[in-house]
């Protein structure tokens, strides 16, 4: 039977300009659902990199999953498989960053300084003297009920084709999305967080035990919701565990964020991949 946190703690987190150690460490711990930092990199910058965006060639995902994507991720490959693609796609993504002050960068940092206050260690997933992908620009494109269907990112860290890469680790803990707005449309496109988190039993009766996605909208019916719109230039955090969506955006708009993944490998280190 789904799981959900308590009313009084599904709200949305938020600061202004910085990300601060508390709200970081709650959605880490999986006690908020959602953690909201505004204005933390410029429109320009924005701007700047959906110009780079729209004159590099995104790629069309071929996994069944809507969308386009310049970067490496990890979601239904092999370990191997991964890394590979994070090699061949690393001068897209320095490319789509270029004229900017690699904002990317400045996430990380920030990240790395506010779990060090803590005494954590950030630093990206590795396998076999291999890192992973710093982000990946990603916009969600299915025409239906949404942009991108209900799912949760737990599942994807257990398929049996990673076993041994130690992302695998952050399955009995939270994993958790960071995302930086770059596009977005200030009424459409929001991302939906449902306070229910599937069991095993209810991932094998879907068939989604190893992938997460996607998951019938009745599924999400009636249940408390957040709807979170970001501007460009916010950082919005998804707690992975619990089902989430994106809204359908108007024909013709084009939603971009660049993305990547966070969490506990142990009790002393918080690791991030694509």
């Amino acid at each position: 039977m789904s799981t959900h946190l308590c009313s009084n703690s599904f709200r949305l987190e938020q600061s202004e300009g910085s990300i601060k150690t508390d709200p970081l460490l709650a959605i880490l711990r999986g006690s908020s659902p959602a953690y909201l930092v505004k204005h933390v990199v410029s429109k320009t910058e924005c701007d700047q990199i959906w110009q780079n965006f729209q004159r590099l060639s995104a790629q069309r995902r071929h996994d069944h999953v809507p969308g386009i994507h310049i970067g490496g991720f990890h979601y239904g490959k092999t370990t191997d498989e991964y890394f590979v693609e994070v090699e061949e796609n690393r001068p897209g993504t320095t490319e789509l960053l270029m004229g900017t002050s690699d904002p990317i960068s400045a996430i990380h940092e920030a990240l790395g300084s506010a779990l060090k206050q803590q005494t954590y260690a950030y630093r990206p997933a590795s396998s076999l003297g291999r890192e992973a992908g710093r982000f990946i620009a990603r916009s969600w494109t299915d025409a239906g009920e949404y942009a991108l269907a209900p799912h949760e990112d737990r599942s994807q860290l257990q398929h049996p084709a990673q076993r041994g890469f130690e992302i695998q680790q952050v399955a009995n803990k939270t994993v958790v999305g960071v995302n930086l707005c770059i596009r977005s449309n200030d009424q459409r496109g929001a991302l939906l967080v449902w306070n229910t988190r599937p069991d095993e039993e209810e991932r094998l009766s879907l068939g989604v035990q190893h992938l997460g996605y996607p998951y019938p909208s009745s599924f999400v019916k009636d249940q408390e919701c957040l709807r979170i719109l970001p501007e460009p230039g916010d950082i919005y955090c998804v707690n992975g565990t619990l089902l989430h969506a994106v809204e359908k955006q108007n024909t013709g708009e084009t939603r971009l964020s660049l993305s990547f993944i966070i969490g506990f490998i142990d009790d002393a280190t918080v690791v991030y991949w694509t």
